[in-house]
C-alpha cells in the first residue's frame, strides 16, 4: 500500500491560512529596519550618510513597492518646487492635477510641473538629462545646448551629498534664471547627481523633497537633506508594512484580476477605479467592478482612500 495515498496527505489550507501565512513570512524577513536612536545626536553630514545607506539598501533591493515610494518622493519633490516658485498647489491639489485632467489635456503649471518630476523620477539616470532640458523650458527660460553634459562630473566631492549640491549650483550658476526657478533646478540637477554618485538605475527624489535651495550654510542643508532622508526611510518603512497587508488581503479575495489590481497599486502613488480598468492594468472589467475592489481592500485595511470625497476617489498604500 502506498504510505502516500491520498488519506494521508494534508489538507489543503484555505485562501485565508495562506495569506496569513505569506503576512507571517513577509513579518520575518523585513528588509527595512530602523535606524538607530544616536543620528540623533551625530553631525549632520555624518548622519545623513548613513541614512542614505540604509535608503540605499532598500533601492537595490528593488521591493514591489519601491515604485509607490519613488512617486509619493516625486511629489513631495514636486510640492517642495512650488513652494519656490510661489505656486499655491500642496500635494493633495498636485495630486489632483495630475489625476483629474484627462491624458492630453493641460493639468496647470503646477501640475505640469508634477508630472515633470513624475517622469523624472522614472527615467534611468543615465538619461535623466532631457528632464532637466524640459523643466528649464517649463519654467520660462533655456539652457544652452550642452549645458548639462558633464553634470555627473562637475564635483570632485567624495561624499556623494556634497558632490550633489556643487555640481547643482555649478550647473545653474551658469543659467539665466531666477531665484525660485534656480533652486527647482537645483534641486532635479542635485537628485540626478545624487543617484549617479550611488549607482541607482533611477533617481530618487531626496535632496529636492527637503527643499534645499542654492542659499544657505552647507550645515544647514545638510540637516535638510538628513530631515528627507529620515522621512523617506519612514516611509519606506510604513510601505513595507502596508504592501504586506495589501498582498495578504488580496489574497482572501475570490476577484479576477486581483493579482493585477494589486501590482498597480504598488506601482504608483494612487490609483482611481478607472485606472484598474485601462488596458494593460488590472483586467477588473467594469469600473464599478474595480472600485468594489478597492473598497472592499479599504474595508480590509489594507488600503487608504486618499481623497476623503464621494466622488472619483483615489486609493493607495
Amino acid at each position: 500500500m502506498d504510505s502516500l495515498g491520498p488519506a494521508l496527505l494534508p489538507p489543503t489550507p484555505s485562501r485565508r491560512k495562506r495569506a496569513a501565512v505569506a503576512a507571517s513570512i513577509a513579518e520575518k524577513t523585513q528588509l527595512c529596519q530602523p535606524l538607530p536612536s544616536w543620528l540623533g545626536g551625530a553631525a549632520p553630514a555624518f548622519a545623513a550618510g548613513s541614512v542614505l545607506l540604509a535608503v540605499d539598501r532598500i533601492v537595490r533591493a528593488d521591493p514591489d513597492w519601491l515604485w509607490t515610494l519613488r512617486l509619493r518622493q516625486a511629489l513631495r519633490a514636486a510640492a517642495a518646487s512650488a513652494r519656490l516658485l510661489r505656486h499655491r498647489e500642496d500635494e493633495a491639489r498636485l495630486r489632483d492635477a495630475h489625476h483629474l485632467t484627462r491624458p492630453g489635456d493641460d493639468p496647470g503649471p503646477a501640475g505640469k510641473l508634477y508630472r515633470l518630476w513624475r517622469d523624472f523620477s522614472t527615467r534611468p539616470a543615465r538619461l535623466a538629462g532631457p528632464s532637466l532640458a524640459a523643466l528649464t523650458e517649463a519654467l520660462g527660460f533655456r539652457a544652452t545646448a550642452g549645458a548639462f553634459d558633464g553634470l555627473t562630473l562637475a564635483a570632485e566631492h567624495p561624499e556623494p551629498v556634497a558632490a550633489a549640491l556643487e555640481a547643482a549650483d555649478s550647473c545653474v550658476a551658469a543659467l539665466d534664471a531666477g531665484a525660485g526657478e534656480g533652486d527647482a533646478l537645483a534641486a532635479m540637477a542635485a537628485d540626478l547627481v545624487l543617484a549617479r554618485r550611488l549607482g541607482w538605475a533611477r533617481p530618487l527624489s531626496v535632496i529636492a523633497a527637503a527643499g534645499v535651495g542654492r542659499r544657505g550654510t552647507v550645515a544647514e542643508r545638510y540637516a535638510k537633506v538628513l530631515r528627507e532622508a529620515m522621512a523617506c526611510h519612514g516611509q519606506a518603512i510604513e510601505l513595507e508594512r502596508r504592501a504586506a497587508r495589501l498582498i495578504a488581503a488580496a489574497a482572501t479575495l475570490r476577484v479576477k484580476g486581483a493579482e493585477r489590481g494589486v501590482a498597480a497599486l504598488l506601482a504608483d502613488d494612487v490609483v482611481s477605479a478607472g485606472d484598474l480598468c485601462r488596458a494593460g492594468s488590472a483586467q477588473l472589467g467594469s469600473d464599478r467592478a474595480a472600485r468594489r475592489f478597492l473598497e472592499r481592500l479599504v474595508e480590509l485595511g489594507a488600503l487608504r482612500e486618499m481623497t476623503q470625497r464621494p466622488t472619483f476617489r483615489l486609493y493607495g498604500l
